[in-house]
Protein backbone atom coordinates (compact mmCIF):
# COMPACT_ATOMS: atom_id res chain seq x y z
CA UNK A 1 0.00 0.00 0.00
CA UNK A 2 2.84 2.54 1.10
CA UNK A 3 4.76 1.77 -2.01
CA UNK A 4 1.89 1.55 -4.35
CA UNK A 5 1.04 5.46 -2.99
CA UNK A 6 5.00 6.64 -3.49
CA UNK A 7 4.93 4.90 -7.13
CA UNK A 8 1.78 6.78 -8.22
CA UNK A 9 2.08 10.77 -9.20
CA UNK A 10 -1.46 11.44 -7.44
CA UNK A 11 0.19 9.95 -4.18
CA UNK A 12 3.27 12.11 -5.04
CA UNK A 13 0.79 15.21 -4.44
CA UNK A 14 0.23 14.16 -0.63
CA UNK A 15 4.05 15.13 -0.02
CA UNK A 16 2.91 18.94 0.17
CA UNK A 17 0.15 18.13 2.43
CA UNK A 18 2.11 16.04 5.02
CA UNK A 19 4.86 18.64 5.02
CA UNK A 20 2.32 21.49 5.95
CA UNK A 21 0.88 19.22 8.63
CA UNK A 22 4.41 18.64 9.82
CA UNK A 23 5.65 21.88 9.54
CA UNK A 24 2.64 23.33 11.42
CA UNK A 25 3.17 21.09 13.99
CA UNK A 26 6.30 22.09 14.87
CA UNK A 27 6.70 25.95 13.68
CA UNK A 28 3.99 27.47 16.39
CA UNK A 29 4.84 25.77 19.55
CA UNK A 30 8.84 26.60 18.56
CA UNK A 31 8.06 30.24 18.09
CA UNK A 32 6.21 30.63 21.39
CA UNK A 33 8.89 29.08 23.17
CA UNK A 34 11.60 31.19 21.03
CA UNK A 35 9.86 34.38 22.45
CA UNK A 36 8.99 32.81 26.17
CA UNK A 37 13.08 31.50 26.51
CA UNK A 38 14.51 34.30 24.43
CA UNK A 39 16.22 31.86 22.91
CA UNK A 40 17.17 32.73 18.94
CA UNK A 41 18.20 29.39 17.83
CA UNK A 42 15.20 28.09 18.66
CA UNK A 43 12.69 30.96 17.08
CA UNK A 44 14.90 30.38 14.29
CA UNK A 45 14.27 26.82 14.16
CA UNK A 46 10.38 27.61 14.31
CA UNK A 47 10.43 30.29 11.82
CA UNK A 48 12.24 27.84 9.54
CA UNK A 49 9.84 25.08 9.95
CA UNK A 50 7.04 28.28 9.41
CA UNK A 51 9.13 28.79 6.40
CA UNK A 52 8.85 24.89 5.51
CA UNK A 53 4.94 24.94 5.62
CA UNK A 54 5.37 27.85 2.58
CA UNK A 55 7.37 25.38 0.93
CA UNK A 56 5.11 22.77 1.28
CA UNK A 57 2.04 25.15 0.24
CA UNK A 58 4.84 25.70 -2.78
CA UNK A 59 4.78 22.14 -3.33
CA UNK A 60 1.14 20.91 -3.42
CA UNK A 61 0.72 24.22 -6.11
CA UNK A 62 3.65 23.70 -8.55
CA UNK A 63 2.81 19.37 -8.02
CA UNK A 64 -1.12 19.72 -9.49
CA UNK A 65 -0.36 22.71 -11.86
CA UNK A 66 2.72 20.99 -13.46
CA UNK A 67 0.26 17.48 -13.93
CA UNK A 68 -2.27 20.12 -16.10
CA UNK A 69 -2.74 18.93 -19.33
CA UNK A 70 -1.10 20.51 -22.35
CA UNK A 71 -3.52 23.20 -24.01
CA UNK A 72 -3.75 25.81 -26.92
CA UNK A 73 -1.19 27.89 -25.07
CA UNK A 74 0.75 25.70 -23.79
CA UNK A 75 0.78 22.91 -26.42
CA UNK A 76 4.17 21.16 -24.36
CA UNK A 77 2.55 20.94 -21.04
CA UNK A 78 3.30 22.94 -17.94
CA UNK A 79 6.22 20.67 -16.31
CA UNK A 80 8.88 23.90 -16.30
CA UNK A 81 6.40 24.31 -13.27
CA UNK A 82 8.17 22.65 -10.99
CA UNK A 83 11.69 24.72 -11.36
CA UNK A 84 9.35 27.44 -11.06
CA UNK A 85 8.61 26.38 -7.79
CA UNK A 86 11.65 25.20 -6.76
CA UNK A 87 12.70 28.82 -7.75
CA UNK A 88 10.68 30.57 -5.63
CA UNK A 89 11.10 28.25 -2.42
CA UNK A 90 14.91 28.94 -3.00
CA UNK A 91 14.67 33.31 -3.17
CA UNK A 92 12.47 32.85 0.00
CA UNK A 93 14.43 30.58 1.73
CA UNK A 94 17.57 32.91 1.24
CA UNK A 95 15.70 36.17 2.21
CA UNK A 96 15.03 34.23 6.03
CA UNK A 97 18.55 33.48 6.39
CA UNK A 98 19.90 36.26 5.29
CA UNK A 99 17.49 38.03 8.24
CA UNK A 100 18.40 35.33 10.75
CA UNK A 101 22.19 36.16 9.90
CA UNK A 102 22.07 39.45 10.50
CA UNK A 103 20.07 38.81 13.92
CA UNK A 104 22.51 36.09 15.34
CA UNK A 105 25.54 38.30 14.55
CA UNK A 106 23.78 41.46 16.87
CA UNK A 107 23.25 38.28 19.52
CA UNK A 108 26.47 37.42 19.58
CA UNK A 109 27.80 40.98 20.04
CA UNK A 110 25.47 41.47 22.71
CA UNK A 111 24.38 38.05 23.94
CA UNK A 112 21.47 37.63 26.53
CA UNK A 113 20.41 34.85 28.95
CA UNK A 114 18.41 32.34 27.73
CA UNK A 115 16.01 29.37 29.65
CA UNK A 116 15.59 26.72 27.68
CA UNK A 117 12.97 24.26 29.66
CA UNK A 118 12.09 20.93 29.12
CA UNK A 119 8.88 21.40 26.94
CA UNK A 120 11.02 23.19 24.48
CA UNK A 121 13.34 20.35 24.26
CA UNK A 122 10.80 17.33 24.03
CA UNK A 123 9.74 19.98 21.04
CA UNK A 124 13.23 19.70 19.39
CA UNK A 125 12.89 15.46 20.21
CA UNK A 126 9.81 15.78 18.45
CA UNK A 127 10.91 17.61 15.46
CA UNK A 128 14.13 15.25 15.09
CA UNK A 129 11.69 12.73 14.68
CA UNK A 130 9.09 13.87 12.69
CA UNK A 131 11.71 15.70 9.91
CA UNK A 132 14.15 12.30 9.79
CA UNK A 133 10.99 10.51 8.55
CA UNK A 134 9.88 13.39 6.21
CA UNK A 135 13.35 13.29 4.80
CA UNK A 136 13.12 9.70 4.20
CA UNK A 137 9.40 10.01 2.58
CA UNK A 138 10.95 12.87 0.28
CA UNK A 139 13.94 10.43 -0.51
CA UNK A 140 11.59 7.79 -1.39
CA UNK A 141 9.63 10.33 -4.60
CA UNK A 142 12.62 11.53 -5.92
CA UNK A 143 13.93 8.06 -6.43
CA UNK A 144 11.07 7.61 -8.12
CA UNK A 145 9.99 10.84 -10.13
CA UNK A 146 13.85 12.58 -10.25
CA UNK A 147 11.56 15.84 -9.00
CA UNK A 148 13.46 18.81 -8.22
CA UNK A 149 11.08 19.52 -5.55
CA UNK A 150 11.18 16.45 -3.61
CA UNK A 151 15.15 17.17 -3.59
CA UNK A 152 15.12 20.25 -2.16
CA UNK A 153 12.13 19.23 0.49
CA UNK A 154 14.52 15.98 1.25
CA UNK A 155 17.45 18.44 1.59
CA UNK A 156 15.43 21.02 3.69
CA UNK A 157 14.33 18.06 6.22
CA UNK A 158 17.46 16.68 6.67
CA UNK A 159 18.97 19.91 7.36
CA UNK A 160 15.66 20.50 9.83
CA UNK A 161 17.40 17.69 11.69
CA UNK A 162 20.48 19.02 11.95
CA UNK A 163 19.23 22.35 13.21
CA UNK A 164 16.83 20.92 15.59
CA UNK A 165 19.95 18.19 16.85
CA UNK A 166 22.04 21.42 17.45
CA UNK A 167 19.99 23.12 19.40
CA UNK A 168 18.85 20.52 21.88
CA UNK A 169 22.62 19.57 22.26
CA UNK A 170 23.53 23.11 23.19
CA UNK A 171 20.35 23.55 25.01
CA UNK A 172 21.96 20.35 27.41
CA UNK A 173 25.77 21.27 27.55
CA UNK A 174 26.14 24.93 26.82
CA UNK A 175 23.06 26.40 28.78
CA UNK A 176 25.25 28.82 30.61
CA UNK A 177 26.97 30.08 27.72
CA UNK A 178 24.08 32.29 26.26
CA UNK A 179 26.29 33.47 23.12
CA UNK A 180 26.39 30.17 21.91
CA UNK A 181 22.60 30.12 21.24
CA UNK A 182 23.14 32.92 18.99
CA UNK A 183 26.30 30.81 17.34
CA UNK A 184 23.41 28.02 16.54
CA UNK A 185 21.17 30.65 15.11
CA UNK A 186 24.46 31.84 13.29
CA UNK A 187 24.58 28.42 11.67
CA UNK A 188 21.21 28.36 11.06
CA UNK A 189 21.10 30.99 8.86
CA UNK A 190 24.27 29.37 6.96
CA UNK A 191 22.24 26.44 6.73
CA UNK A 192 19.68 28.14 5.23
CA UNK A 193 21.06 30.24 2.64
CA UNK A 194 23.32 27.04 1.65
CA UNK A 195 20.16 25.31 1.04
CA UNK A 196 18.75 28.00 -1.19
CA UNK A 197 21.85 27.78 -3.15
CA UNK A 198 21.50 24.10 -3.68
CA UNK A 199 17.96 24.31 -4.85
CA UNK A 200 18.41 27.42 -7.05
CA UNK A 201 21.42 25.74 -8.75
CA UNK A 202 18.93 22.73 -9.38
CA UNK A 203 16.19 24.49 -10.62
CA UNK A 204 18.32 27.67 -12.26
CA UNK A 205 20.61 25.43 -14.87
CA UNK A 206 17.62 23.71 -16.62
CA UNK A 207 15.86 26.42 -17.45
CA UNK A 208 18.79 28.17 -19.31
CA UNK A 209 19.68 24.62 -20.91
CA UNK A 210 22.27 22.33 -18.83
CA UNK A 211 24.40 19.69 -20.39
CA UNK A 212 22.61 16.59 -21.33
CA UNK A 213 23.16 13.66 -18.02
CA UNK A 214 24.97 10.34 -18.67
CA UNK A 215 22.02 8.69 -18.12
CA UNK A 216 20.34 10.41 -21.09
CA UNK A 217 22.85 9.99 -23.80
CA UNK A 218 23.71 6.66 -22.67
CA UNK A 219 19.69 5.91 -23.27
CA UNK A 220 19.10 7.32 -26.66
CA UNK A 221 22.52 5.87 -27.77
CA UNK A 222 21.54 2.70 -26.35
CA UNK A 223 18.37 2.40 -27.79
CA UNK A 224 19.43 4.26 -31.25
CA UNK A 225 22.37 1.68 -31.76
CA UNK A 226 20.17 -1.25 -31.15
CA UNK A 227 19.42 -1.36 -34.64
CA UNK A 228 22.36 -2.86 -37.39
CA UNK A 229 21.11 -0.05 -39.78
CA UNK A 230 22.31 2.95 -37.97
CA UNK A 231 25.67 3.56 -38.38
CA UNK A 232 26.48 6.43 -35.91
CA UNK A 233 24.74 8.69 -34.08
CA UNK A 234 25.48 12.45 -33.32
CA UNK A 235 24.22 15.95 -32.33
CA UNK A 236 21.99 14.75 -29.19
CA UNK A 237 19.92 17.57 -28.02
CA UNK A 238 18.46 17.18 -24.24
CA UNK A 239 15.70 19.60 -22.99
CA UNK A 240 14.11 18.56 -20.02
CA UNK A 241 10.84 20.23 -19.31
CA UNK A 242 11.02 18.27 -16.20
CA UNK A 243 12.90 15.97 -13.81
CA UNK A 244 10.31 13.01 -15.16
CA UNK A 245 9.63 14.13 -18.75
CA UNK A 246 12.50 14.79 -21.55
CA UNK A 247 12.35 16.26 -24.86
CA UNK A 248 15.25 14.80 -27.67
CA UNK A 249 16.68 15.06 -30.80
CA UNK A 250 19.52 13.18 -32.12
CA UNK A 251 21.37 12.42 -35.80
CA UNK A 252 21.51 9.49 -37.34
CA UNK A 253 23.49 8.09 -39.91
CA UNK A 254 22.29 5.31 -42.29
CA UNK A 255 23.36 3.28 -45.23
CA UNK A 256 22.44 5.76 -48.03
CA UNK A 257 21.26 2.71 -50.29
CA UNK A 258 18.10 2.26 -47.90
CA UNK A 259 14.50 3.96 -48.84
CA UNK A 260 13.12 6.46 -46.98
CA UNK A 261 10.29 3.68 -46.09
CA UNK A 262 12.84 1.41 -44.36
CA UNK A 263 14.55 4.34 -42.52
CA UNK A 264 11.52 5.72 -41.53
CA UNK A 265 10.03 2.20 -39.88
CA UNK A 266 13.18 1.59 -38.16
CA UNK A 267 13.74 4.57 -36.04
CA UNK A 268 9.96 4.92 -35.56
CA UNK A 269 10.11 1.41 -34.01
CA UNK A 270 13.34 2.76 -31.58
CA UNK A 271 11.80 5.79 -30.37
CA UNK A 272 8.22 4.05 -29.83
CA UNK A 273 10.45 1.59 -27.77
CA UNK A 274 12.45 4.52 -26.36
CA UNK A 275 9.71 6.16 -24.89
CA UNK A 276 7.65 3.21 -23.47
CA UNK A 277 10.83 1.97 -21.51
CA UNK A 278 11.94 5.59 -20.24
CA UNK A 279 10.47 9.10 -20.00
CA UNK A 280 12.37 9.75 -23.72
CA UNK A 281 10.01 11.66 -26.50
CA UNK A 282 12.72 11.40 -29.01
CA UNK A 283 13.15 13.25 -32.60
CA UNK A 284 15.71 11.69 -35.27
CA UNK A 285 17.32 13.33 -37.88
CA UNK A 286 18.23 10.85 -40.54
CA UNK A 287 21.57 11.45 -43.03
CA UNK A 288 23.05 8.90 -45.26
CA UNK A 289 26.53 7.80 -44.51
CA UNK A 290 29.90 9.56 -46.52
CA UNK A 291 31.25 6.45 -47.85
CA UNK A 292 32.87 7.60 -50.94
CA UNK A 293 33.73 10.24 -53.88
CA UNK A 294 34.54 13.77 -52.73
CA UNK A 295 32.15 14.02 -49.86
CA UNK A 296 34.43 11.74 -48.12
CA UNK A 297 37.77 13.71 -49.80
CA UNK A 298 36.78 17.26 -47.29
CA UNK A 299 35.26 14.96 -44.62
CA UNK A 300 38.44 13.30 -43.63
CA UNK A 301 40.38 16.83 -44.47
CA UNK A 302 38.50 18.39 -42.22
CA UNK A 303 38.33 15.80 -39.37
CA UNK A 304 42.09 16.82 -39.02
CA UNK A 305 41.74 20.08 -38.10
CA UNK A 306 42.04 20.27 -33.98
CA UNK A 307 38.73 20.61 -32.18
CA UNK A 308 37.15 18.79 -34.86
CA UNK A 309 35.33 15.62 -33.50
CA UNK A 310 33.38 14.94 -36.52
CA UNK A 311 31.98 15.45 -39.80
CA UNK A 312 28.23 15.31 -40.80
CA UNK A 313 26.32 16.26 -44.03
CA UNK A 314 28.85 17.72 -46.65
CA UNK A 315 26.27 18.77 -49.08
CA UNK A 316 27.78 20.51 -52.48
CA UNK A 317 26.01 22.63 -54.88
CA UNK A 318 26.02 26.28 -55.27
CA UNK A 319 26.16 26.89 -51.75
CA UNK A 320 28.22 23.92 -49.95
CA UNK A 321 26.82 23.09 -46.64
CA UNK A 322 29.46 21.00 -44.26
CA UNK A 323 27.76 20.14 -40.16
CA UNK A 324 30.96 19.37 -37.87
CA UNK A 325 30.55 18.28 -34.39
CA UNK A 326 33.11 20.40 -32.20
CA UNK A 327 34.93 18.96 -29.11
CA UNK A 328 33.10 20.15 -25.46
CA UNK A 329 36.08 21.36 -24.66
CA UNK A 330 36.88 23.58 -27.46
CA UNK A 331 33.52 25.17 -27.15
CA UNK A 332 35.06 29.03 -26.67
CA UNK A 333 36.91 28.40 -29.44
CA UNK A 334 34.30 27.09 -31.91
CA UNK A 335 34.85 30.68 -34.00
CA UNK A 336 38.72 30.19 -34.60
CA UNK A 337 37.58 26.71 -35.57
CA UNK A 338 35.00 27.62 -38.00
CA UNK A 339 37.71 29.90 -39.51
CA UNK A 340 40.27 27.27 -39.89
CA UNK A 341 37.62 24.62 -41.37
CA UNK A 342 36.81 27.33 -44.06
CA UNK A 343 40.06 28.11 -44.79
CA UNK A 344 40.67 24.05 -45.79
CA UNK A 345 37.50 24.07 -47.52
CA UNK A 346 38.49 26.87 -49.86
CA UNK A 347 41.44 24.78 -50.79
CA UNK A 348 39.34 22.26 -51.81
CA UNK A 349 36.19 24.31 -53.34
CA UNK A 350 35.85 28.06 -53.51
CA UNK A 351 32.27 27.96 -54.22
CA UNK A 352 30.03 29.94 -50.79
CA UNK A 353 30.21 27.02 -47.76
CA UNK A 354 28.06 27.34 -45.13
CA UNK A 355 29.43 25.85 -42.22
CA UNK A 356 26.65 24.39 -39.15
CA UNK A 357 28.24 23.36 -35.54
CA UNK A 358 26.75 20.87 -33.28
CA UNK A 359 28.47 19.77 -29.76
CA UNK A 360 29.89 16.59 -29.33
CA UNK A 361 29.98 14.79 -25.75
CA UNK A 362 31.59 11.99 -25.89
Amino acid sequence: MFQKLIKSKKGSERIGEIGLAVALVLAVPKMILGFATGSISVLADGVNNLMDSFVSILTMVGMRMSRKPMDKDHPYGYDRIEYITGFIISVVTAIIGIQFLVKSVGGIVDPEKTDIDTITRAFMILSIVLKSGFSLLNHEYYLNFKSTIFKANRQDALFDVVISTTVLLTSFFFANYPVLDSIVALIISLILLYSAYETLKDTISPLIGEKPSEEDLKAIEDALSSSPMINSIHNIYVDRKSMDHVFATADVEVDPDLTVREAHDVIERLTVELREKTNIDLIVHIEPKIVGGRRLEIKKAIEEIAGVKGVHDVILGESNIITIAVDENKLEKVENIKVNVLNRLKEKDDNRWIIETVVDFR
